[in-house]
Formats: structure tokens, C-alpha cells, sequence
């Protein structure tokens, strides 16, 4: 007798349900079997026939992530959203007919689809569509469908290094439809960025935008065929301060410091090992930098390797610059050339502001030589009375002569010290200057 309740409650309740499940399946069955009735072929376009318009198809494209973008292969790869839309007019059903049912899924064997392929891809099979045999696709209860997909594109992309590291790039992705001419299908871009994911790396998606545009198909026989194409512009800029950190930053330093070379004193014996040591330095970190420079062509030169080189060449010029000054003041003898004399023991001295920083010191030690000189030879009359008159002759000829050659060699040598450092100067003028002339024009080469 127990049973009896439990039996009904359950029969009462599977008869509920039961009666709810049949009616979503006869409806969905109904549903597929009203949509994909004998008159339904989808290798028809979905348009009416007393009035054929072209089908619109609209792609969506929404960044996520920039993966890699290579300068020697001239390519980008982007991490994309997808989406594909347009109307089919045979496939609208009324939802209350149908238990409320507003969208199905099918597969795209099913129904007709629009062949969009990517036209500048990066890939080995080119022309490969992004509808394919496998996917599926929305299909909602006002005739709309949609494709959405999370593709991995990888696009063939100008890029153009001359202004590394503060370039800017413009890639495009061409999406065209060849299976069906502009008078068939159009196509419609639609572009977003408000979900990428900065992921910071040394590049930048600032914008991306998208344009219709009409392609004339250049191999027709039959006449002229006119495609729709679809351009998404991806515009990419580089952050420069990894490399400016890293690269131009310690060359510029080195640079710099090969200029001290020209404040060092003539006689200071390590102004040339100092300036080869510079030299070395830089063409090791010249070799080690070269790895993050972008690999391009002759005639497409990144204005940073332009820079490094400039830094290397300025460098080079400083070491031959105090070889040569070092050479006028190592040379023994007086300078003889009247013009030389006039021009760099004259003009220029007061010009530059040289002067000796030992001139009245040496002065000095000449005068006192002199005295010295003189005191030893009265002192030495006075010892050597018993000496005859011809020695005593002879050993004042002596003294004066080697008073005169102590001054002579004191004087030549303070001439060459205030032409070199007249040449120390020179050149660090000459020098500088070019350098600062040379990076004011690269910079200005980036606005």
C-alpha cells in the first residue's frame, strides 16, 4: 500500500518531464528539419533571387597580444580574435515555435559559408580560409551567423629599421574573399584593441584600424574582376630605453672619456694607452651589441649602428690625434719654421689661453743655474792660482758654454710643450664639435 503513492508521485513526475524532454527534441528535430528542408542548398549564396544583392560579411578584429615580430624575416605574429558575420535569410525561424530555442550550433559543412582567406600570410600554405570543414558555427533565430576563433596570424610585414630604436611600424593584415567576386560577397572590417593585454616586451600596439578597399584581379580572361579586400592596420612602436640603457648609454660614456685624453699634460706618458685602452673597450662592446642590433640590408642602416659607429670613428680619430701631438713633443730641437712660431708659440697660445704652468719655475732654475755656474767658476779661479792663464781661459769657455746649452735646452723644450698642448686643444675642439654636429642630426632624425 505504500507503494502505491510513490509509484503515482514518480509517474506523475517522469510523465512531467518526460512530456518537456520529447518536446525539446521533436522541437529541435523540427527545427533542423524546417531549416535544412530539399529547398535548402548551400551552394547557393544567401540571397533572394528577385532582387540579388551582395552578401555583406563583417570581420571582426580584436588584438589580444603581439608575439614576435621579426626584422630579417620581415614578419609579425599576433595572437587575434576572429569573427566572421553575415545574414542568411533561409535560415530565420520563429523562437516560440521552437521551445524558445534563439541560436544553434552547426557545423559548417551544413550551411553556406564565405571562403575568407588571409592573403599576406607568413605561413607555408598560403590561402588556407578560417572557416574550414572542422569548425562550427551560431547560428541565431534572425537569420545571423557567426564564426569566432582565437587565431594565431602570422602576417608578412615591411619593417623598417632606419629609425631603430625609435621606429614605428605599420603592418597590415589583407583579408579577401577570391572565391567570389565583389558583385557576390563584400566584406567589412571592424577593428578593436580595447582587450589587448600589454605584455611588456619592447613593443607597443598603439592602434589598429581597418579599411574596405576594391582589387582588381590582374590574370582575367573573361574580363575585369573586381574582389573585395579588407586592410587591418597594425601600428607598432618600439620602447627605446632597453636599448638606450644598454647600448648607447656605455658607448656614449667611452666616447666621452676618450676626450679627457686632450686635458692630460703633454708630458704624461699614458695618454696613448689610455686612448688605445678606449678604443679596445669599445670594439668589444661594439661586438657584444651587435647581437641586438636588427639584421637588414646596405642600404636600410639602423640609426643606432650609426651612432655606435660614429662613437667608434670619433674614438679612432682622438687616438691619432695625440699620437700626433705626442710625436711634435717628443722630437728633439728647437722649431726653426718662423710661421709655426708665429702661429703656434704667438697667435694661438693667447687665443687658446696656454700657457706654461712651470714657464716662471723654469725661468727661475735657469737663473739660479746661471749663478751657480758663475759662483763655481770664481771659486775655482780663486783655488787654482798656481794655474796658467790659458787653462783658466779654457775652463771659463767651458762653464759659459755649458750655461748656454743648459738654457738653449730648456727653452726648446717649453716651446714643444705650448705647441702641443695648442694641438691638445685644437683637437679636442675639432672633435667635439663634430661629434656634438653629428648627434644633434641623428637625433633630429627621430622627430
Amino acid at each position: 500500500m505504500m507503494l502505491l503513492p510513490l509509484i503515482s508521485t514518480f509517474a506523475i513526475i517522469s510523465s512531467i518531464f518526460g512530456f518537456d524532454v520529447i518536446n525539446a527534441e521533436t522541437s529541435e528535430e523540427r527545427l533542423f528539419q524546417g531549416l535544412f528542408n530539399k529547398t535548402y542548398d548551400k551552394r547557393q549564396r544567401p540571397v533572394n533571387t528577385s532582387h540579388p544583392t551582395p552578401v555583406e560579411v563583417t570581420i571582426y578584429l580584436s588584438v589580444q597580444a603581439l608575439q614576435n615580430v621579426n626584422e630579417r624575416l620581415q614578419m609579425i605574429t599576433t595572437i587575434s580574435w576572429v569573427t566572421l558575420e553575415w545574414t542568411d535569410y533561409r535560415l530565420t525561424w520563429d523562437p516560440v515555435l521552437f521551445g524558445g530555442a534563439t541560436r544553434i550550433s552547426l557545423p559548417t559543412n551544413d550551411l553556406w559559408t564565405p571562403r575568407i582567406v588571409l592573403e599576406n600570410s607568413a605561413n607555408r600554405k598560403v590561402n588556407i580560409p578560417l572557416l574550414d570543414e572542422f569548425s562550427r558555427v551560431l547560428v541565431g533565430s534572425d537569420g545571423i551567423i557567426l564564426y569566432d576563433s582565437a587565431e594565431t596570424i602570422s602576417s608578412l610585414c615591411s619593417v623598417d629599421v632606419a629609425d631603430f630604436p625609435f621606429d614605428q611600424q605599420n603592418c597590415s593584415l589583407h583579408f579577401t574573399n577570391l572565391a567570389n567576386s565583389i558583385e557576390l560577397v563584400t566584406l567589412k572590417p571592424v577593428a578593436e584593441l580595447h582587450d589587448y593585454q600589454y605584455d611588456k616586451t619592447q613593443w607597443q600596439i598603439v592602434n589598429v584600424t581597418g579599411r574596405a578597399t576594391i582589387f582588381k584581379y590582374p590574370y582575367s580572361v573573361s574580363g575585369d574582376l573586381f574582389y573585395s579586400y579588407v586592410h587591418f592596420e597594425i601600428i607598432l612602436r618600439r620602447l627605446p630605453l632597453y636599448h638606450l640603457t644598454n647600448s648607447a648609454l656605455p658607448s656614449t660614456i667611452l666616447t666621452l672619456l676618450a676626450f679627457t685624453v686632450f686635458l692630460m699634460p703633454p708630458e704624461c706618458s699614458e695618454k696613448i694607452s689610455l686612448a688605445i685602452s678606449i678604443l679596445l673597450g669599445l670594439t668589444v662592446f661594439q661586438l657584444v651589441v651587435s647581437d641586438t642590433l636588427p639584421e637588414t640590408g646596405f642600404g636600410d642602416q639602423p640609426l643606432l649602428g650609426i651612432y655606435l659607429r660614429m662613437n667608434f670613428a670619433i674614438v679612432a680619430i682622438t687616438l691619432f690625434c695625440t699620437t700626433l701631438s705626442m710625436s711634435v713633443y717628443s722630437q728633439p730641437g728647437p722649431v726653426k719654421n718662423r710661421l709655426v712660431r708665429n702661429v703656434f708659440l704667438k697667435l694661438l697660445p693667447v687665443v687658446l689661453l696656454v700657457r706654461h704652468p712651470r714657464a716662471d719655475a723654469i725661468e727661475k732654475e735657469m737663473k739660479s743655474s746661471l749663478v751657480i755656474a758663475e759662483t763655481e767658476f770664481c771659486a775655482e779661479e780663486e783655488d787654482k792660482n798656481n794655474i796658467s792663464r790659458e787653462i783658466q781661459e779654457a775652463t771659463k769657455c767651458l762653464q759659459s758654454d755649458k750655461s748656454n746649452i743648459l738654457i738653449d735646452s730648456k727653452t726648446w723644450r717649453q716651446e714643444r710643450w705650448v705647441i702641443t698642448v695648442v694641438l691638445d686643444r685644437i683637437f679636442f675642439i675639432l672633435t667635439s664639435t663634430v661629434y656634438l654636429l653629428t648627434t644633434i642630426v641623428l637625433v633630429s632624425r627621430i622627430f
